[in-house]
């Protein structure tokens, strides 16, 4: 169900007019990329995207994204605002806080906060992807305790899963989770978890050995329990995610804080990976379109040749190429997120999305920087934050050497 004028209050906004539509596609340079309505967005999801973009371009301004890349600290109350307009929970069911709207409506809103700080994006994508969709196999009382709580915004979760010793064959993990009685005993580390340290709880993924089989399974545990430790290790991208590492040395974890039962944790990994992926291509979209953007407004600024920009035939192909790579982005997301919605399957389609969609922002914001020469490699210059951002991109979430192998494994056996 999309959203209506009586759910998209949290937003400040009730029905939007024809003549606020005009208005707003006037002003924004998005419509030099795709003019005229997509096919693929229904007239509710044009008027969802005119709301978001709204609220967040009110939320994170430019000086405010450059302060959380600059001090690279989590940015705990504008999580809370996003969390009150009900965007973290935008796909989640509205009995746990959520907007229940469909996986398209996601990506709305990613590509919109990513366009203003990939940074935000990330952390949205923790918020509301990773670290919240494993509670969908939890019990009432996990969703009535982390779930609704962490999607309203006032609870900050964090999803560890990636080891010093696997990276991208994570499920070659060495956390262990020893039963003990009706309890878990939790030994282990990982790695470069996005909100570690400044996480309430982290959901954390471990094998336990059952009558001599190896089980993966998801377990909760909380900041304040004894064995456990994090520590921020700085990022070159990203700033003020949090990058952490993760140490349990024997933490106790109650029956209460596993997640499904012992060895459901393949099947919670694969349905959060997925979610992941599109929800990365979403940020993706949103960097390639703030590199477009930006390149419009620093060539409006200071483009002065007697050739027009159109007849410039070094800028003109820059700007060409990366309007189409927006687009190729955007619809490889789009098929993505609607065979989600229709329930078909989405292994390749989410890798697809996520390897094209990266990729393409990689280039994007390197072509920005070239648009600008030396004043794009200055710190003070967003382009070069859209590059280091975009680049985190390809590895998160499945590098773009492992979903070359995976696709090529299944396209051409």
């Amino acid at each position: 169900m999309f959203i209506n004028s009586a759910r998209i209050s949290p937003l400040g906004a009730s029905l939007i007019s024809i003549r606020r539509n005009l208005k707003v596609m006037k002003s924004n340079p998005m419509k030099r990329i795709l003019s005229g309505p997509s096919v693929f967005f229904s007239a509710a999801h044009d008027a969802f995207r005119l709301q978001v973009s709204e609220f967040v371009s009110n939320l994170i301004t430019p000086e405010i994204a450059q302060q959380i890349d600059k001090e690279d600290v989590f940015p705990v109350e504008l999580m809370k605002k996003i969390g009150d307009a009900g965007l973290i929970g935008t796909t989640f069911p509205q009995q746990y806080g959520g907007l229940g709207l469909d996986t398209l409506s996601w990506v709305i809103v990613m590509e919109e906060v990513a366009r203003h700080s990939g940074s935000m994006g990330i952390n949205m994508n923790i918020q509301g992807c990773v670290a919240t969709k494993p509670f969908m196999f939890g019990t009432k009382e996990q969703k009535s305790k982390f779930l609704v709580t962490t999607l309203k915004g006032n609870l900050t979760g964090a999803f560890a899963l990636t080891e010093p010793n696997s990276g991208s064959d994570a499920l070659n993990m060495d956390t262990t989770a020893q039963i003990a009685g009706d309890s878990f005993i939790l030994n282990g580390t990982k790695t470069f978890i996005s909100q570690g340290a400044v996480a309430d709880f982290v959901i954390v993924f471990a094998k336990t050995i059952v009558e001599g089989k190896k089980k993966i399974s998801a377990f909760i545990v909380e900041k304040d329990m004894p064995g456990f430790s994090a520590k921020q290790e700085p990022m070159m991208g990203n700033k003020g995610t949090i990058t952490s590492q993760i140490t349990f040395d024997n933490v106790k974890l109650p029956a209460d804080h596993i997640i499904g039962e012992v060895g459901d944790g393949i099947k919670i990994i694969l349905d959060v990976l997925f979610d992941g992926r599109i929800t990365v291509s979403g940020i993706s979209v949103g960097i390639i379109r703030a590199c477009y953007e930006e390149s419009l407004r620093y060539l409006g600024e200071n483009y002065s040749s007697d050739i027009p920009l159109h007849e410039n035939q070094q800028i003109s192909p820059a700007l060409i190429n990366m309007a189409a790579d927006y687009k190729s982005a955007l619809f490889h997301t789009i098929e993505a997120a609607l065979r989600k919605d229709m329930g078909l399957p989405i292994h390749d389609e989410a890798s697809f999305a996520k390897l094209v969609s990266t990729e393409s922002a990689v280039r994007a914001a390197s072509t920005a920087i070239n648009i600008q020469g030396l004043r794009g490699c200055s710190m003070e210059s967003p382009a070069q934050r859209l590059l280091r951002d975009a680049k985190v991109l390809t590895i998160v979430e499945g590098t773009s050497e492992l979903l070359i192998k995976n696709l090529a494994k299944n396209s051409l056996k």
